[in-house]
């Protein structure tokens, strides 16, 4: 239920109701008394973050211009007229996000290099000598042999530590991007949309934990946790008395909610790691900040900001800011009471801004909303440390140097010009054409107004009767055509368009939607200029990527309890007590390069083909993982772990004749020839196809052979259609 949160809105639903100036409120309704140096830091912190919202009001600006101009394809004013629109802006965009990012991430643990072992020198001729070192009748050589053996078993169990760690970080990771709410998948495009479109987009690492409600939390953890905090608040309004039991609409609706939560059974309450991607408009900077990469170096502080109603404020901070703060509309301009019509309330609703503000100085997260005289939540640390201070991860594509600008021009912005050269040339072509439709002259007077209307909009194989026109007398006497210039193609070319679309965007004329006389080479030279601007911008992508893996590693590593996460990575997970400074200098996250791409199959399946048959040659290559690699380069989608059993022999080897079969002795002899002579025997002779399989080829030996036969026939060949 929504409704105006103001004075004469709880007047109205009230009936009356009033709290009880005895007793306690659940809720904090009337103004905050408090001291002087209090109200003034609260003033203090508003007039920075609204002095920074000045200093980048013209960035901010262009920001929803470009925003306009990748909707509609043109400025306002030209697409308001009607005039000629070909959105190739919108068309580039769409092409740049699907190249940049078609699949979710893929997260691999990195551990930092590091000394395990303080004896042994890491080769097998140190750990042969120590072990006979332990059967010498020396006491001091056993001693020395025994401390190689504690320093590399001690050593291998910190390495397998690490992993099962990393292991449950990566598990963690993955399961977490699964369960956000939109999915990760379909807000990192739009991230990548909105950093095209803008310049810079941001991606906020968070924490939800059990039954907290954030101003963030449209892209937490889908749960039962905003029904629950709704009854609460409808809850501390009655014992407040702030709504008359006797009179309430809120009190029948808390009335069945609480009926509807008692029918259920169970009600899904959850935590974990929470990603809020936010608009470009609204992360408020520090002036001083040098630059948006790397942890906002420069930058003192960094507020996030949030258009609130006040009766979501009370439901957040259990504070009621009604008894005063600024009210703005629904886009962040601030207004004066005499501004909003109550008879539009679905559009002229009073909103409160709320900043949440990260001071790097202090080391103190603030809650706070213009025109309100405290802090929202009292001033506390960060739930959890990460490296850089800052929680929010800027994704930004056309970096340049500038002293005097912080903020990067987007895509849109550099596309204006050849989008708005298009539309014109568009435009004077169509109205070029109008103005050559066939047209003629009469002398003034000589035809009537009917037959003027008649000889302009004749029907087909019409007779018309002139008036004017004489017996004998020829029509042309009395119309003339008039002649028309023609079109000069010249005039409207736009091929000089797309090759500015090439040059300032990387998008040739092939890539939105044709081409106009060029050439295979002409178009190949172009792609190719193409994709090594998308490979940079991939590159940056993936560095953001995994800034946002290794600050949800450590994270989850401060805040995660043990109990959930073997609940969710299984009994095996491993998970240590570290403080931020551990987690740093041992194991980190990481995104694989180029995971978020669309894969290369063709480029992935020729890189194995020479590589398989290296690894082959290779001791210790497991023939699971050799299974599995080409599987995945094939892309068929057979099941691994159905697939293959550890230890069990080839089908080939199990069908084989066993050694001593029929066949005769001597060196021919087939048993004579090792394990696999046995094929060599004649077979015996049968009339018709033969029951079964057919195996005239036979079936590899071994899993090695198995990869090998994959590529060269049945796989790259027998599949080559698809790539």
């Amino acid at each position: 239920m929504e409704y105006e949160d103001n004075e004469a809105g709880r007047e109205e639903r009230s009936g009356g109701g009033r709290p009880d100036p005895g007793k306690r409120a659940v809720i904090d309704r009337e103004a905050p008394e408090m001291n002087d140096n209090r109200e003034n830091l609260v003033s203090k912190w508003c007039g920075r973050v609204r002095g920074s919202k000045q200093v980048f009001a013209e960035d901010f600006k262009r920001m929803r211009d470009d925003m306009a101009l990748a909707r509609e394809g043109a400025v306002k004013e030209w697409a308001d007229r009607g005039d000629y629109v070909a959105n190739i802006v919108q068309r580039h965009l769409a092409g740049k996000v699907a190249a940049l990012y078609a699949r979710d991430p893929k997260a691999e643990w990195k551990r930092r290099p590091r000394l395990d072992f303080a004896i042994w020198d890491g080769t097998p001729q140190h750990l042969e000598a120590a072990q006979q070192m332990l059967g010498a009748e020396d006491p001091q050589a056993r001693t020395a042999g025994m401390a190689v053996i504690h320093d590399v078993l001690r050593g291998k169990e910190k390495k397998r530590q690490m992993a099962r760690v990393g292991e449950t970080l990566a598990t963690l990771f993955h399961y977490f991007i699964n369960e956000q709410t939109p999915k990760f998948k379909t807000s990192m495009k739009q991230a990548v949309r909105r950093a095209t479109t803008t310049g810079v987009s941001y991606i906020e690492v968070g924490y939800q934990r059990l039954m907290e409600r954030t101003p963030e939390d449209q892209r937490a953890i889908e749960d039962a946790s905003r029904k629950l905090t709704h009854l609460q608040t409808t809850a501390a309004d009655v014992e407040d008395n702030v709504i008359d039991a006797s009179s309430a609409a809120e009190i029948e609706e808390l009335r069945l909610q609480v009926a509807e939560l008692q029918k259920r059974p169970k009600i899904v309450i959850r935590e974990g790691l929470v990603f809020n991607f936010h608009r470009s408009t609204r992360v408020i900077v520090d002036p001083n900040c040098s630059q948006l990469k790397q942890g906002f170096p420069g930058a003192r502080w960094v507020a996030v900001e949030m258009l609130m109603m006040p009766e979501e404020i009370r439901r957040v901070y259990k504070v009621d800011v009604s008894s005063g703060y600024m009210a703005y509309n629904i886009n962040s301009v601030a207004k004066k009471e005499d501004d909003f019509d109550d008879a539009k309330k679905g559009t002229s609703k009073r909103h409160a801004l709320v900043w949440k503000v990260w001071d790097r100085q202090t080391g103190l997260v603030y809650h706070i909303c213009d025109g309100y005289k405290d802090f929202l939540a009292e001033p506390n640390a960060p739930d959890f440390e990460v490296e850089g201070f800052f929680p929010i991860i800027p994704l930004v594509f056309n970096d340049i140097e500038d002293e005097a600008q912080l903020y990067p021009m987007s895509d849109v912005y550099q596309l204006r010009h050849p989008q708005a050269e298009y539309n014109r040339s568009r435009q004077s072509l169509r109205e070029h054409r109008t103005a050559n439709r066939p047209k003629y002259v009469s002398p003034k007077g000589a035809l009537e107004d009917s037959e003027l209307k008649s000889l302009g909009n004749h029907p087909a194989h019409a007779i018309i009767e002139l008036s004017a026109l004489q017996q004998g007398q020829k029509s042309t006497d009395l119309l003339q055509p008039v002649q028309t210039i023609g079109v000069d193609p010249n005039l409207y070319e736009t091929n000089s368009v797309f090759e500015d679309f090439q040059r300032v965007g990387g998008a040739q004329e092939a890539n939105l939607g044709g081409t106009s006389g060029a050439t295979a080479t002409e178009a190949s030279l172009a792609e190719g200029s193409r994709i090594s601007g998308i490979e940079s911008n991939k590159d940056d992508l993936d560095d953001v990527l995994s800034e946002v893996a290794q600050m949800s590693g450590q994270v989850m590593l401060q805040v995660m309890p043990s109990d959930l996460v073997k609940e969710i990575a299984g009994p095996g997970a491993a998970w240590p007590d570290w403080s931020l400074k551990d987690i740093q200098s041992e194991i980190y996250l990481q995104v694989q390069a180029g995971s978020t791409g669309k894969p290369n199959k063709v480029q992935e399946l020729q890189n194995w083909q020479q590589l398989a048959p290296i690894l082959m040659q290779i001791p210790g290559v497991p023939p699971n993982w050799m299974m599995k690699e080409t599987l995945r380069r094939l892309d068929d989608k057979l099941d691994i772990e159905e697939a293959y059993i550890e230890g069990l022999p080839s089908i080939q080897s199990m069908n084989a004749p066993q050694q001593g079969a029929p066949g005769g002795g001597g060196p021919d002899a087939p048993a004579a020839q090792g394990p696999e002579g046995a094929n060599n025997a004649p077979g015996v002779q049968q009339s018709g196809p033969l029951p079964g399989p057919n195996l005239e080829a036979g079936p590899p030996a071994s899993a090695a052979e198995a990869v090998m036969g994959a590529l060269s026939g049945g796989g790259a060949a027998g599949r080559g259609g698809d790539y």
